[in-house]
């Protein structure tokens, strides 16, 4: 219990130091006239899977937490494909997740790629 209380501990170290130096990076950065604009977003996650059914024995678990920075940069040219999705932003996205019951379900380690589109 002792080790897992560790984990969780140095897990909100690296997430602290990861957000304060994407804050400094932004809030330091020049204005820039390239027509991809690169980002670093970090995220952190938690929940929690309820039962569907009693029917179902699904293994008890607890909170799922996941951390995730994203990579990506958003396309601000002019051509034909970037006004017609709107200035759309792409990349990748590094994950780690603690399922809640790492006995049974573990951890999840993930590199997802991901396409956002502006709406509005």
């Amino acid at each position: 219990m002792k080790a897992l209380k560790n984990c969780y501990i140095k897990l909100i170290k690296y997430i602290t130091i990861i957000l304060a130096l994407s804050y400094f990076a932004n809030g330091f950065s020049q204005a820039d006239t390239n027509k991809q604009k690169h980002f670093i977003q970090p995220e952190y996650m938690v929940g929690k899977v309820l039962p569907m059914s009693n029917r179902f024995a699904f293994p008890s678990t607890g909170y799922q937490q996941t951390a995730a920075i994203n990579f990506g940069f958003t396309n601000n040219d002019t051509t034909k494909w970037a006004k017609y999705y709107n200035q759309a932003e792409s990349g990748f996205i590094v994950l780690y997740s603690n399922l809640g019951n790492n006995k049974v379900l573990g951890h999840q380690f993930s590199l997802l790629p991901f396409v956002s589109f502006n709406v509005f």
